[in-house]
C-alpha cells in the first residue's frame, strides 16, 4: 500500500518533492490508510494535514471540539521532577 499511495502522491503533486511522499506515507500509513477509507478531504486538505505546510488546510479540519459527558475530569497532582538524574 505505502508504494501505491507514494505514487497518487507523486502524480497528483501533493508534496513540493517527490520523496517526501514516500517518506510522509511510511511514518503514518495506518492513519492515512483510515482517513482514505473514511474521509471525503480534498487533496490539498489530505496533504495539508498529514505533511503540515503542504497546503493550506481548511479550518473545519484542524480546529473543533470534543465534549465530554459530566464535565473536565479533575487535574491530577504529580510529584516535580527531580533537578539532577543520576
Amino acid at each position: 500500500m505505502v508504494l501505491a499511495v507514494s505514487k497518487v502522491c507523486e502524480l497528483i503533486n501533493l508534496a513540493p518533492v517527490d520523496d517526501m511522499c514516500e517518506a510522509t506515507i511510511r511514518g503514518y500509513v495506518d492513519p492515512i490508510d483510515y482517513m482514505l477509507r473514511n474521509s471525503n478531504l480534498t487533496t490539498d486538505n489530505f496533504c495539508g494535514l498529514i505533511n503540515e505546510g503542504c497546503r493550506p488546510v481548511d479550518p473545519s479540519f484542524t480546529s473543533w471540539e470534543t465534549h465530554v459527558a459530566g464535565g473536565k475530569p479533575a487535574s491530577v497532582e504529580r510529584p516535580p521532577l527531580p533537578v539532577t538524574i543520576e
